[in-house]
């Protein structure tokens, strides 16, 4: 499911920086980033290519409206937007000029993947790889998107998913148009406005003191107030003062998977539960939101201290989110669409078992490369198949080999194309297959008694 993918981006960072996603610019905030409504800093982009030019200079771009994608070789989101960038710059060919800004990170070819994925992807849009630039125009996270007009004015400071027609419309012809602000001014003025090691609502800390018995918060999340969550709900139980549970920066589903579990599952790794809600619903992209910011929520629950029990706090999350997103949840035992690591040769596959520390690497990308040493292979089908585009329910990845051992395996493959990652794997006895398996599932349906 898309919001368990954005989920890794934005939360698993805490747990063990999933993924991803998101690439962290080096150092802290200060001055000197872009501010909306003033002049752009000077900035140089060098290694320009698929451009006129393989240098850039601000000067260069007065008198054009330009707009700076900066991303990383870490960032999934950014990589999956390139498409729609391309197909934008060709409608505002001679109007607007993108160009992608890549961070050149020490052992990580920014250009080389970015040419890799443009010649599959058929894409023209012109690239820098250029960290000097970067760095001085990115004070966080990516993707991060510096919009400037022909007079070289700063007009928004957005994420990917505000780059759409309308918006480009409204940019050309100097008029203003909503965007999330992710400028190092904005985020700085967020930065404190939730605090995920304290309450909420208490000292100040995301609004006014009240006075309550127990009480239960939800509120949306925006860039800059930071995520983190414990993956299982009685974690919070074992700390000392008021008893609770607190997440920042979640999607709605894992908010359901702790209510209805306990936990998202990526702690408790049981292989009979599905880490993944099946919805049911009308309104269900509140379960799939659409970029890094979509539909990410802050919740917290607080109770008395006679009734700080994992089954209690679990109830009392059933009624919060049954109450807000009418509809109701119920775990039950079900196949499950799934890719399943299997042994295609088993005579090709045992020569890659192996004894020793585990030093697994996993993918690299833009060499087109995956590697594991050492490697439990119970954690292969989740490393091969992370990348892979869709929703994380669709490549939920389990594995068939009953090896029950560590294998070393080096492959030669497209991180993002399932036929190539299995190509590669039945060269070495492997493969990975569609299939389907019994797991107990979240199923999450329209509530009918709050329909009436």
């Amino acid at each position: 499911m898309r919001a368990i993918n954005e989920w890794c981006r934005w939360v698993l960072p805490v747990l063990l920086l999933m993924i991803c996603p998101a690439v962290f610019a080096q150092g802290h905030q200060e001055a000197g980033y872009p501010d909306l409504r003033a002049p752009a800093p000077d900035y140089v982009l060098r290694n320009v290519a698929h451009y006129p030019k393989t240098t850039v200079r601000a000067n260069d771009m007065k008198g054009k409206h330009v707009i700076l994608d900066f991303w990383g070789v870490g960032c999934v989101v950014c990589i999956q937007s390139f498409p729609k960038m391309d197909s934008l710059q060709k409608k505002y060919a001679g109007r607007l000029q993108i160009f992608l800004v890549g961070l050149q990170e020490k052992n990580r070819d920014v250009a080389g993947y970015y040419e890799i994925f443009r010649k599959r992807s058929n894409l023209q849009l012109a690239s820098a790889s250029d960290s000097t630039t970067f760095k001085q125009f990115v004070p966080s996270t990516v993707p991060h998107l510096v919009w400037i007009d022909d007079k070289g004015i700063v007009q928004a400071v957005t994420l990917s998913e505000d780059v759409k027609a309308a918006n480009i419309d409204s940019f050309l012809a100097g008029r203003p148009f909503p965007f999330m602000d992710v400028s190092a001014a904005a985020l700085k003025a967020r930065k404190m406005e939730v605090d995920p090691l304290k309450p909420l609502l208490i000292g100040g800390n995301g609004g006014n003191d009240t006075n309550y018995l127990y009480r239960s918060v939800l509120s949306r999340w925006r860039p800059g107030m930071g995520s983190a969550s414990s993956p299982q709900i009685d974690d919070f139980l074992r700390r000392k003062g008021i008893p609770k549970y607190q997440a920042t920066g979640v999607p709605a589903d894992v908010l359901f998977l702790i209510a209805y579990f306990g936990t998202t599952l990526f702690a408790l790794n049981d292989p009979g539960n599905y880490p993944y809600p099946i919805v049911h619903s009308g309104d269900s992209a509140v379960f799939r939101p659409q970029g890094p910011t979509g539909m990410l929520y802050n919740y917290e629950l607080q109770v008395p201290p006679d009734r700080a029990a994992k089954n209690t706090l679990m109830r009392m999350m059933q009624r919060d989110l049954t109450n807000y997103f009418q509809v109701e949840g119920e775990v039950k035992e079900m196949e499950v669409p799934c890719l399943r690591l299997i042994v295609s040769d088993e005579r090709k596959a045992r020569k890659h078992i192996t004894a020793g520390t585990p030093q697994g690497k996993g993918w690299v990308p833009e060499r087109g490369y995956f590697e594991t040493v050492n490697m439990p292979i119970g954690q292969l089908p989740k490393l091969l198949a992370y990348r892979l585009p869709g929703r994380a329910e669709e490549k939920y990845a389990i594995d068939d080999t009953h090896l029950d051992a560590p294998v070393s395996l080096q492959l030669h493959a497209e991180a993002e194309n399932l036929d190539s990652i299995r190509e590669a794997l039945r060269k070495k006895g492997f493969d990975l297959v569609p299939g389907a398996i019994r797991r107990r599932a979240l199923v999450v349906r329209d509530g009918k008694k709050l329909q009436q």
